[in-house]
């Protein structure tokens, strides 16, 4: 236990005499959590991301003259709004959509309305949870997942986030039939543009 608790003192004294970029704070406090560090983040947002879909069950990605792909690129918008509701804690809406897409010709759209809850380590980084509602290959669904966002800049971010979905409604996609429950992941990477607006 000694030698793990003068490890422990040693790595910590090692931290703290990392210097930041452009005078910051050493490493160790900017790794605390920071009472101002939601500011970065709340407000309107909009930005672009890409990435994709896979739908094992083919209950959204129907074969449509082109052969069965389970898998769609994804082109997407999104707009959203954060609020503050204490020092490191965020709560706000998000709008998302955009075109699905394949290599054989295959193409569909998807549009979402999410709910996001997140928190703020430190002023450059944020961590979320989203669920909501939405429409993907003209099936009314549901969707939920997270994901993590930092501030590159001071008003440009950079996010990766991954989500699950599932049906709702009734499924025009008769062949195979509708699935219930997890039935496609999506996984994407964006950028943000904070402007500052409240």
């Amino acid at each position: 236990m000694r030698v793990l608790r003068a490890v422990a003192v040693a790595c910590a004294a090692l931290l703290t005499t990392i210097p930041t970029v452009q005078g910051q704070d050493n490493l160790l406090s900017r790794l605390m959590f920071d009472p101002e560090s939601s500011a970065g983040f709340e407000g309107f947002y909009v930005g672009f991301q890409d990435g994709g879909y896979h739908n094992p069950y083919y209950n959204y990605f129907n074969n449509y003259g082109n052969g069965w792909h389970p898998s769609r690129f994804i082109a997407h918008g999104f707009a959203g709004m954060n609020y503050a509701l204490g020092d490191n804690l965020l709560t706000g809406w998000e709008v998302q959509g955009g075109a699905n897409y394949n290599t054989s010709g295959d193409e569909s759209w998807d549009a979402w309305v999410l709910g996001r809850i997140g928190g703020t380590p430190n002023e450059r980084l944020l961590v979320y949870s989203t669920a909501g509602l939405g429409v993907l290959e003209g099936v009314f669904s549901w969707k939920a997942g997270g994901g993590v966002e930092w501030l590159v800049l001071d008003n440009i971010g950079a996010r990766v986030e991954l989500s699950a979905a599932g049906e709702l409604g009734p499924n025009d996609n008769t062949n195979p039939p509708s699935r219930k429950g997890l039935t496609a992941i999506e996984a994407a990477v964006g950028v943000v543009w904070h402007p500052g607006w409240m």
